[in-house]
């Protein structure tokens, strides 16, 4: 009889052991930085992944290397699909909302070329930084277009602006309370491109140049 509840306890404790050794793999980091020497040494995660959004999952196909992401205030989650040359929207659990691809303006329609970056103000307008098309759009919900940014060109007073052998292509865009437009281009580094909310180049927004 000892024997028997010496070894029924035993069990028990292997059962609980092994409980354990589970719920710890389940909660194993990989996260890792590095040592004095150089050595990999394990670090606790930054983050955790919650849920993954692919286009298989939003019911639209493949996503073709997807550029920028913006989640509003709602939760709304704006996709910059810029390999299918489109913009998708998804409610904050992931579902399909709609895709923009077809724009208008001034009643033509025009389609967005490689969108490397998408912006949604407080007013709900989404701004799109249509990098082969070499525009930054502001268009509504359904597409119609407000306001078109472009190159600006120089009046012959403002020498600040330079694009000598240098293409307009804007890579990302963000627009402040005060309805300031920014703009980031490629092969651009005298900082953000800055546009009044009239659509007016106000000048470039980065560091101070650096005298000798």
């Amino acid at each position: 009889m000892k024997k028997t509840f010496f070894t029924l306890i035993l069990v028990l404790c292997l059962l609980f052991a092994s409980t354990i050794t589970v719920g710890a793999a389940d909660v194993h980091s990989y996260t890792y930085t590095y040592g004095y020497w150089g050595d990999a040494k394990i670090s606790p995660d930054g983050y955790a992944v919650s849920k993954i959004i692919d286009g298989y999952s939003l019911g639209i196909g493949d996503l073709a290397n997807p550029e920028d992401i913006f989640i509003d205030d709602n939760g709304t989650l704006y996709i910059a699909d810029s390999g299918n040359n489109r913009i998708i929207i998804a409610d904050k659990n992931g579902k399909f909302i709609k895709k923009l691809e077809d724009f208008n303006i001034d009643g033509e329609i025009s389609k967005l070329n490689n969108p490397t970056g998408v912006f949604v103000n407080n007013k709900g307008e989404i701004l799109i930084a249509d990098r082969q098309n070499r525009r930054v759009l502001r268009s509504d919900i359904n597409g119609k277009v407000k306001q078109v940014f472009t190159q600006p060109v120089s009046d012959g007073k403002n020498d600040t602006i330079v694009f000598t052998g240098i293409d307009y292509l804007p890579d990302k865009v963000i627009e402040d309370v005060n309805g300031i437009v920014y703009v980031l281009c490629a092969d651009i580094y005298d900082g953000s491109l800055m546009y009044s909310p009239k659509g007016d180049f106000l000048g470039y927004y980065g560091a101070n140049k650096t005298e000798v």
